[in-house]
């Protein structure tokens, strides 16, 4: 006899199927039943035997989750959970996984899904006003729930009811209103008008009454996801990494499963936020040969955090102490090198941490100095963490000034041969410095292929990148949106670039973009902004501009341009070739005043603004 995790004895008979499930494979799915062990259970007894494996009976699990997750791994070191043909689906809405505390974990094989789905969809049936539709929700998709009006994503999808992509021209509906009106059958109400026609398809999400992220990795180091599917998820991201270390995901599957019972149509979206979220992490993941389709947001997205001055200093000898606040429960400690961004006068500094203790600073008086400073912020219960440091040099700064330990912020990163298809957002956001992106597929994009940017404003997220290859990838009909949120500066299929408070030259640097192919987009090809040391080498642009846009054109950007450059220094574009250009290229490379060391080889730029041609 032995013990079963939940402390029951199990009799021979009972212990004999256990053992034969840990062992047993089979290739399609049966259901397992509610009185047979869990995943859980079936981990928990390995863990007890003290094996450094598990293979999961193969099978369908239909379960109602327990809080914080379905598949809770702590404290583990060179683990490994084979769930090849495993399904997990979720009844209630809960994370499916967390991974705390680890080491060299591998879960393996795993599928997961939702019945119910999280999210909806539909077709508009009417066309109220110009910022007013009335939809019907399409046969086999969950109704949504009574309360409606507190229960939908902010972020409703137009699709193309030929394709089911995302509409080209149009952005994600912002919910003004949203009521019932008839059974399955809603009006919502837009922010700003939409171009909306009878017939469009539409997904939406339900944020209310369920878990927020389909997968946690906190605070692990080398732990893998590999050949992991996920056919739908939770409001928040799929994959939240967070001050975790060298996480690798390899064939992971984000996609749409199949039409729920009843459905004529197929699944619109797999998600509604980021794929694979990457914040804070000491070394940045490996994320390779993975598939992210039909998203409602960012494919993947790697980061920092943003630590807030709290407190006016001076450059005086008595001024090395500054009060800081910190996001998701970072500090900074002795030995830290810190990069200081002054946003009055575009400068950049860097010091090192002598000591660090909690500062006297009450955590809701931070929160409302962060609030006060930044007021498009929305995330400021995120600090949480008021600090006092002890820098090894003085320095003058002002309250909302900005500083981050790039070594807590994802550096290191490889992104390599990953396809990424169909985003209401973009496909890859970067802020953390060290990257190779290589070999990666990027198609059907509302917003640029690859952003590469600080933020400061509506999300406090570091940090300006140093050090990035950008080589060998594909990007075809990105920036096909309706326009950049917020104003953007970022207008480039691959853009680096800056937010628009930032008008400085300094910022990003030694970046390589080289040996890219574009295909069929609309607007600037190729942005860079607030960067220095650059090259720009051997690309291929095929048809780009036979659609106009307006990306950027808000902020200065010229989107009839193929190249555009401003508050740049010592940028070299050479050997980039155009393939049947369209009749909306009007400027192959845009300069501006902001510019110098622009160097073009075979042509001639005696005066920042004019343009030229790619060699």
């Amino acid at each position: 006899m032995f013990i079963q995790p939940n402390g029951l004895l199990l009799n021979r008979h009972s212990r004999l199927f256990v053992m034969a499930w840990l062992s047993l494979v089979i290739s399609a799915p049966s259901h397992v039943s509610a009185d047979e062990p869990s995943i859980q259970d079936q981990i928990d007894w390995a863990i007890q035997q003290g094996h450094d494996h598990v293979r999961i009976k193969p099978g369908e699990y239909r379960e109602e989750g327990k809080k914080p997750a379905h598949i809770v791994l702590t404290g583990l070191d060179g683990f490994t959970v084979d769930a090849r043909d495993v399904y997990l689906i979720s009844t209630n809405g809960q994370r499916a996984l967390q991974i705390e505390n680890c080491r060299g974990v591998t879960v393996r094989g795993l599928t997961v899904d939702y019945d119910p789905l999280c999210g909806t969809q539909g077709r508009v049936v009417r066309i109220v006003d110009e910022r007013t539709i009335v939809f019907e929700l399409d046969p086999g998709y969950p109704d949504l729930p009574p309360n409606v009006e507190k229960s939908v994503g902010n972020r409703v999808v137009l699709h193309d009811p030929e394709t089911g992509l995302v509409k080209p021209r149009s952005s994600s509906i912002g919910v003004r209103d949203i009521r019932r009106v008839a059974d399955r059958r809603y009006q919502i109400s837009n922010w700003r008008p939409e171009p909306v026609e009878v017939g469009d398809l539409i997904s939406l999400w339900i944020v209310k009454g369920q878990g927020w992220l389909t997968v946690l990795i906190d605070q692990s180091a080398e732990c893998t996801l590999e050949d992991v599917t996920f056919h739908s998820t939770p409001p928040g991201w799929t994959v939240r990494e967070s001050k975790s270390d060298r996480i690798t995901y390899r064939r992971l599957r984000l996609t749409p499963g199949e039409k729920p019972e009843g459905a004529t149509r197929p699944r619109l979206r797999a998600s509604h936020a980021d794929g694979i979220h990457s914040l804070d992490a000491k070394r940045g993941p490996v994320i390779e040969d993975c598939l992210f389709e039909h998203l409602g947001d960012d494919a993947i997205a790697i980061r920092g955090s943003w630590g807030v001055v709290l407190q006016d200093t001076d450059d005086s000898a008595d001024s090395e102490r500054i009060e800081i606040g910190l996001p998701h429960g970072l500090r900074y400690a002795s030995g830290d090198r810190l990069q200081i961004y002054r946003k009055s006068d575009g400068t950049t500094h860097e010091r090192r941490v002598i000591d660090a203790a909690d500062s006297g600073i009450p955590v809701q008086a931070m929160r409302e100095t962060i609030s006060d400073h930044y007021k498009s912020y929305r995330f400021a219960k995120s600090y949480q963490i008021a600090q006092s440091i002890r820098l090894d040099r003085p320095i003058q700064l002002s309250v909302g000034d900005l500083m981050q330990d790039p070594q807590k912020g994802g550096a290191g990163y490889v992104i390599r041969n990953n396809t990424i298809r169909d985003t209401r957002a973009r496909g890859i956001i970067l802020k953390a410095s060290d990257g190779i992106v290589e070999g990666n597929t990027i198609e059907h994009a509302s917003l640029s292929g690859i952003l590469v940017i600080a933020e400061f404003y509506s999300f406090l997220e570091a940090g300006f990148v140093h050090g990035l290859r950008i080589v060998d990838n594909t990007l075809s009909e990105t920036n096909i949106g309706r326009d950049q949120p917020h104003k953007a500066m970022h207008g480039g299929a691959i853009s680096i670039s800056r937010p628009n408070e930032w008008q400085s030259q300094v910022g990003h640097s030694d970046i390589t973009i080289e040996n890219n192919r574009f295909m069929d987009i609309p607007g600037a090809q190729v942005q860079v902004n607030a960067a220095v040391d650059v090259v720009i080498r051997g690309n291929t642009f095929i048809r780009p501009h036979h659609g106009l846009v307006d990306f950027g054109g808000q902020t200065g950007l010229d989107p009839q341009s193929l190249i555009t450059v401003d508050y740049a220094d010592r940028v070299l574009i050479e050997n980039n070739s155009v393939v049947d250009p369209g009749p909306y290229l009007k400027t192959p490379i845009q300069t501006t005043d902001n510019t110098m060391n622009i160097d073009v080889p075979g042509h001639h730029l005696p005066n920042p603004g004019q343009e030229t041609s790619p060699r």
